[in-house]
């Protein structure tokens, strides 16, 4: 199942970023949601294909046997669909915490900016 499902949502959201560039007219103009996704889904791919590579053998009924390079993009690929099942979740909330202090630290150090201007005394 994982097997059509990463495929897919590998190409839709390629799809979607070229068609944002397009759009835009320039990277910049990118939504930073739909690039960051795109980027996590190859970042599973890539670990999933490094990780199929460092150990090539699969139980096949009690027999190890060897998986050809020729044929590792194939388990790469389920495989990144299970990996994606934790990693994107948890990247989305790690990029919306982070996202989430920074706004608050520049809320902070505005006030405290403008706590610190000379203010002029009110007159009646």
């Amino acid at each position: 199942m994982m097997i059509l499902l990463f495929p897919l949502f590998l190409v839709a959201s390629t799809i979607a970023v070229v068609a944002d560039f397009v759009r835009a007219g320039s990277v910049r103009g990118v939504r930073g949601g739909l690039a960051f996704f795109l980027a996590c889904l190859l970042l599973c791919y890539a670990s999933a294909f490094v990780l199929i590579s460092l150990d090539p053998y699969f139980d096949d009924n009690g027999a190890p046997s060897f998986i050809d390079l020729r044929f590792r993009w194939f388990w790469a690929a389920e495989l990144a669909g299970w990996i994606a099942l934790l990693f994107l979740p948890t990247a989305f909330a790690l990029r919306a915490a982070v996202k989430g202090v920074r706004i608050r630290l520049r809320r902070t150090s505005e006030n405290e900016a403008v706590a610190a201007t000379p203010q002029e005394p009110i007159r009646e």
